[in-house]
């Protein structure tokens, strides 16, 4: 089994790394101001997968944003095909309205899109990402995507190949937000900007979130395991993966951005990360028929200035850890 640990650049920082430093690379696109840089990226890096211009996307939207969102990805698409390009690219961010009940409405929409994308597209792969259950993503706001079950229910109205990138810190919180509402249901309530955080139902639901993971940190493993075994059903779907080291005691909203939590996008190795990644790399090989894994790491220091040091070191670390020679 060959695992290739990649990297993750952006516009800023693709020039601090080559190709020694990772075998292969997936660009996040900040905007569609991005798109130019494009070429060059390709000309020094090999570009293994692109992840989608994150503000403001869904293409499972029904309505003018999912049709804006369309577009743009069809730009996208026609740019890193005049480019060559035949990997991955990485969809991240499609959701529905619990209270309307619409999600039959949004997985239609969004299969119709994928297939439009998929004829026009033929070498690359259009791949969703698992997204993350958690109290800021339900109710109105709910990853359509966010469980095993959620994809087996899309791949019904799809015409097309399914393709997933499984984020192996999604799935944890995911498993442990879905095993704490069972327990807890009065705290299904969604918590949706900085305003909110402070507010009496936020603190009351922060504050039994952390009591449920100190009672059940016994059985972390276990939550997680019986989730990534159920994805073992979709391996022929999943065709790349997001490592991101985490820290779940840490897993709440940052006072100034809201988003990305604290306790995610740590750099592998960090005093606080408690991502079990032997049991990630016993599941690898299950989860995907793909050969090689393509692994791609994911870290956001929150020192300015860090990013190309750790994201170097936290490669040579998970290398070291899985034992791998190269």
């Amino acid at each position: 089994m060959k695992i290739n640990i990649l990297g993750k650049v952006n516009r800023l920082n693709y020039k601090s790394f080559s190709n020694a430093d990772f075998p292969a690379y997936e660009v996040f696109l900040g905007s569609e101001k991005d798109f130019k840089y494009l070429p060059a990226m390709a000309r020094r890096l090999k570009i293994a997968s692109v992840h989608e211009p994150a503000g403001g996307f869904d293409l499972a939207a029904p309505e003018e944003k999912g049709k804006k969102s369309y577009a743009l990805m069809v730009r996208l698409l026609n740019r890193l095909d005049g480019l060559g390009f035949n990997g991955v690219m990485v969809i991240h961010g499609v959701f529905y309205n619990e209270l309307k009940k619409n999600k039959a409405v949004c997985q239609k929409t969004l299969a119709k899109r994928l297939d439009k994308l998929a004829l026009k597209f033929r070498n690359i792969k259009i791949s969703l990402e698992t997204d993350i259950l958690f109290f800021n993503q339900i109710e109105d706001n709910r990853a359509l995507v966010g469980s095993p079950e959620d994809f087996l229910e899309l791949k019904k109205y799809l015409k097309s190949r399914l393709y997933i990138t499984l984020d192996f810190e999604h799935v944890l919180i995911s498993a442990l937000f879905q095993d704490f509402i069972k327990k807890n249901k009065k705290h299904y309530r969604r918590i949706k900007n900085l305003a909110e955080i402070n507010l009496p139902f936020s603190l009351e639901a922060k504050t039994a979130w952390f009591n449920y993971l100190k009672k059940n940190t016994p059985n972390f493993d276990k939550i997680y395991s019986a989730s990534l075994k159920k994805y073992e059903k979709l391996n022929g779907a999943i065709i790349h993966f997001h490592l991101s080291p985490s820290d779940m005691f840490g897993y709440w909203f940052d006072e100034k951005i809201f988003a990305p939590l604290k306790g995610e996008h740590l750099s592998v190795g960090q005093a606080n990360d408690k991502l079990n990644y032997s049991l990630i790399k016993r599941y690898l090989p299950e989860l995907t028929i793909a050969r090689p894994i393509n692994v791609v790491l994911e870290i956001w220091p929150r020192k300015t200035g860090r990013y190309v040091l750790e994201l170097k070191q936290s490669g040579k670390i998970i290398k070291n850890k899985w034992r791998m020679k190269n």
